[in-house]
C-alpha cells in the first residue's frame, strides 16, 4: 500500500498527470472565452503538454499563463485570419450546397482543397509556435512540409475532429456526453494524445531554452 502513494509509482504518476491536464483544460477554456484568444490558449495548452511529454513537471498555472503571454501575438497572428477565412469559405461552401443548383457543387471542390491544406496547417502551427522561436512566414511554411511529410499524423487529427462532429450529427445525445468530457478534460486531453504524435514529428529531445534565461 506504501508503494501506491510513492511519488514514483505508476498510479500517482497518473493521478498527477491527470490533475495537470484538468487544471489546463480549466485555463484553456477560460483563455478562450474571449474567441480571439483561442490560438494563444491553444499553443498554452500545446507547451504544457509537450512539458509532461518531456518528463518536465510543469507549474502549470504559472507556466500556462507565461506560455500564453509569449505566444499571443504569433498565434492571434495565425488564429483570427484562419477563422475569418474558414467562416467565408464554409459560409460559401453552405451556400452553394444549400441554394444553388447541385450542378454547381463541383465549383466548391477548391474551396474545399483549400480547407483542408489550411486545417493541414493548423494541426502543426500552433505546437510549432509553442516550442520555437522563429518567423511566421517560416514557420507557416514548416507547418506545410510538415503536414505532407507526416501525412498519417496529419490525417489522424483532423479524422478526430471530423468523426466527432459526425458523431454528435448523427447521434446528438452523444452531445451532452462529448460536451462534458471536453468541459472536464477534452481539450487537453487532445492536445496531450497529439502531441504524442506531433513531438516525434518535430524530433524534439529537449524544450526551447527558456527567454529569461537568455537574457
Amino acid at each position: 500500500m506504501s508503494n501506491f502513494f510513492s511519488r514514483t509509482s505508476v498510479a500517482m504518476r497518473f493521478l498527477a498527470g491527470l490533475g495537470t491536464l484538468i487544471i489546463a483544460n480549466f485555463l484553456f477554456i477560460l483563455t478562450s472565452l474571449p474567441i480571439f484568444t483561442i490560438g494563444a490558449s491553444i499553443s498554452a495548452l500545446y507547451r504544457i503538454t509537450f512539458e509532461i511529454h518531456m518528463g518536465n513537471d510543469p507549474f502549470v498555472v504559472k507556466d500556462y499563463f507565461r506560455y500564453f503571454k509569449e505566444n499571443f501575438k504569433q498565434s492571434t497572428l495565425v488564429f483570427v485570419p484562419a477563422m475569418i477565412i474558414a467562416a467565408i469559405w464554409c459560409g460559401n461552401i453552405y451556400i452553394v450546397y444549400t441554394k444553388i443548383d447541385s450542378a454547381y457543387k463541383w465549383l466548391q471542390y477548391p474551396i474545399i482543397a483549400l480547407l483542408v491544406i489550411m486545417a493541414s496547417i493548423l494541426v502543426y502551427i500552433f505546437p510549432m509556435i509553442s516550442l520555437f522561436e522563429n518567423k511566421l512566414s517560416k514557420m507557416i511554411k514548416d507547418s506545410l512540409l510538415l503536414s505532407i511529410g507526416n501525412i498519417p499524423v496529419t490525417i489522424f487529427v483532423i479524422a478526430s475532429y471530423v468523426f466527432k462532429y459526425l458523431l454528435i450529427d448523427l447521434v446528438p445525445v452523444l452531445g451532452v456526453v462529448i460536451f462534458s468530457l471536453y468541459v472536464f478534460v477534452g481539450f487537453a486531453f487532445d492536445s496531450w494524445l497529439f502531441g504524442f504524435f506531433i513531438n516525434r514529428a518535430f524530433k524534439i529531445e529537449k524544450p526551447k531554452p527558456e527567454r529569461d534565461a537568455q537574457n
